[in-house]
């Protein structure tokens, strides 16, 4: 027989609390600084909002997990920046309207 193997995404336990409560201040304002500066990279973004490298991966690691932003990698003029773009989940919960 075979032992099927465990799904690699945690399911929870229990229900999800409401997502305005998941999101601390930080989380917040990491989503409104990608709102107001789409295109900026990582590096800059952690700089504007005063939160080291180590503070800013875990934050985005965190939030991409919960299915708030989407992390990729963009070519550039000068080469390649990491960036971060919100998912509808994250629009709904700083209250952005989808676009059509």
């Amino acid at each position: 027989t075979v032992t099927p193997t465990p799904s690699p995404v945690p399911v929870p336990a229990s229900p999800p609390e409401p997502l305005e409560a998941a999101l601390d201040n930080l989380a917040l304002t990491f989503l409104k600084d990608i709102s107001d500066h789409p295109d900026s990279g990582v590096a800059n973004r952690y700089k504007r909002l005063g939160i080291s490298v180590r503070q800013g991966q875990k934050l985005k690691a965190r939030m991409v997990a919960e299915g708030l932003i989407e992390d990729r990698l963009e070519t550039t003029e000068k080469g390649t920046k990491r960036v971060v773009r919100p998912t509808r989940l994250a629009d709904q919960a700083v209250g952005v309207e989808p676009e059509a």
